[in-house]
């Protein structure tokens, strides 16, 4: 908990900055963890709207492009996990010519569930629809934030009521006997309201599928017509200059993420050789911390505990504040 207070006070800023005015954005057919891999509808050399379907999976469900401009390559490379993944490369041609959607009426959960492979509505960890098919009973909502993201944090600070009222209409299609929120000390209050007197409320992560605070407002905006061609992406860190929640089109490289941010505060060799030192740092502690345990000679032992609090001073003053 420490470390997410510590982390909070670099979002100063607590509304959501956009980043449109990125030249290239790199599509990934792996959209969805734990998901089969999305069919590329597109070929190199295409022109694509915003809002136009550019990949499909075996489900119907469809991936949209956030930009209107051309196709720039599609090409085969191996993910961060050696898998050999499909890539599509967009090229922003900077002008607003966009595909727009048909509005869906929303009257039952048929027409609710449509809407959301129409709107391509995608989760980052599965396809919202499927959620809802399966859904039984009891909604689980989590706005628990790990220590660096704070997504959640700065949606509910912006948008309360339009996710409060996406809680509600979903109440009414459904009509769940229970909605458990899951969340830590960080959002507590924010939950608080936005829930129901009837709604429970656990600070504790949730352990089975669940919609989050981001889930939430991109089922808003489809109901008010807006397809999901965005991503919220929090850039936060003490090595980075500026600290903030952006909406940006998905696909967006780190490289502009940065740049937007400031760049580093450092040249990231030194940030790199912070973390090595800091490593080293503590694993000298350890080692001398068993040598100390291990010693019989008291005096030796003496000499051993002066030197440890001398390195653990010197870590502190030299290494860890840096870090």
């Amino acid at each position: 908990m420490k470390r997410i207070k510590e982390n909070k006070e670099l979002i100063k800023d607590l509304s959501i900055l956009e980043l449109n005015n990125i030249k290239e954005y790199k599509i990934s057919t792996f959209v969805i963890k734990n998901e089969k891999p999305f069919k590329i509808i597109v070929k190199s050399g295409d022109f694509v709207k915003i809002g136009q379907p550019i990949l499909i999976n075996e489900d119907g469900q469809k991936f949209l492009s956030n930009i209107s401009g051309k196709v720039k390559d599609i090409y085969l490379k191996e993910d961060q996990k050696k898998e050999a993944t499909y890539y599509v490369l967009l090229e922003n041609n900077f002008k607003i010519e966009e595909i727009k959607p048909t509005k869906i009426k929303v009257k039952n959960k048929e027409n609710f569930i449509t809407l959301l492979k129409e709107f391509g509505v995608v989760s980052k960890d599965l396809l919202l629809y499927k959620y809802f098919e399966n859904l039984g009973e009891i909604l689980n909502i989590s706005a628990y934030e790990n220590s660096y993201i704070f997504n959640n944090y700065v949606l509910l600070a912006n948008y309360e009521k339009q996710i409060k009222s996406v809680i509600i209409k979903l109440k009414k299609l459904f009509e769940f006997k229970k909605i458990r929120f899951y969340t830590n000390k960080l959002n507590y209050n924010n939950i608080l309201k936005i829930k129901d007197k009837k709604d429970k409320i656990y600070k504790k992560q949730c352990k089975t599928t669940f919609l989050t605070i981001e889930d939430l407002f991109n089922i808003y905006n489809a109901l008010k017509g807006v397809n999901k061609t965005y991503n919220f992406i929090t850039v936060n860190g003490g090595a980075v200059n500026k600290n903030f929640v952006v909406k940006t089109g998905v696909g967006v490289k780190l490289e502009d993420l940065l740049n937007f941010a400031g760049g580093f505060k450092e040249d990231l060799n030194l940030i790199e050789g912070y973390k090595y030192n800091a490593m080293q740092a503590i694993n000298d502690e350890f080692m001398l911390k068993q040598k100390i345990k291990k010693c019989k000679n008291k005096a030796d032992k003496e000499k051993l505990k002066k030197l440890l609090q001398e390195k653990q001073k010197e870590a502190k003053e030299n290494i860890y504040s840096k870090v």
